[in-house]
């Protein structure tokens, strides 16, 4: 896997786990709503489908 993509993933997965974690803080639920995250999510399924596991 290119560096730049294992850095796109970490950073993705960082960014989602602070927003459950600030959501879990607040005594909300800790799900993240699926109009956050957009430009995240379509590289994730990118690398995914690249690496055939979509």
């Amino acid at each position: 896997m290119p560096d730049v993509d294992a850095s796109l993933l970490r950073e993705a997965y960082k960014a989602y786990r602070s927003a459950a974690h600030r959501q879990a803080l607040q005594k909300q639920a800790g799900v993240v709503g699926g109009d956050q995250f957009h430009a995240q999510r379509r590289e994730v399924m990118r690398i995914w489908a690249q690496m055939g596991l979509s």
